[in-house]
């Protein structure tokens, strides 16, 4: 039922290795990650902070005197994309999801999140920031002994799926 998704980001990166910014245990140093391709699907909410809560992992924005769970409309955008791209490439993607509150301070947010690690961006952010947060939204790296660092990739064939994305998303359908 899902009929529109506000941002989908869709990488397919050549070295793009971001130093010492992962590991899957805490009683590891963290190692390189290597970004290969990423599909995300990114709700853009441009309210201030007085309109805004983080309850656990959920985002809530009040709308006409009601709060709307933002977190619940992100995961069906989604799920939304991710089978659009099945039916489409034949395979899936992992697709990734975020909020980005363009409204809201970094500092904010962080009083907001209370240190719960949840895929939301505040106003500004970095690249590595983007990728922290399709990581804390379950998008887990895998560790490649051949390179000795993380890797991470949303599908198996990434020059295959540049073409198919370039495809489906840039070409009219009829």
């Amino acid at each position: 039922s899902v009929r529109d998704v506000d941002i989908a980001v869709v990488g397919n990166l050549d070295n793009a290795i971001i130093k010492n910014i992962y590991t899957n245990s805490p009683h590891y140093k963290k190692k390189d990650l290597s970004v290969k391709t990423f599909c995300t699907v990114i709700e853009l909410k441009g309210y201030t902070a007085d309109y805004v809560s983080i309850a656990n992992t959920h985002v809530n924005v009040k709308y006409k005197n009601q709060l709307k769970d933002a977190t619940e409309q992100n995961e069906k955008q989604r799920y939304a994309l991710g089978n659009y791209l099945e039916r489409e490439l034949g395979y899936k993607p992992i697709v990734t999801n975020l909020i980005w509150l363009s409204s809201i301070s970094q500092q904010c947010l962080s009083e907001y999140a209370k240190g719960t690690n949840i895929g939301v961006l505040p106003a500004t952010f970095s690249y590595e920031q983007f990728i922290e947060a399709i990581i804390a939204q379950g998008f887990n790296p895998t560790y490649s002994q051949l390179d000795h660092h993380y890797v991470l990739s949303c599908v198996d064939d990434s020059m295959q799926f540049e073409r198919d994305i370039k495809n489906v998303l840039l070409t009219e359908h009829h």
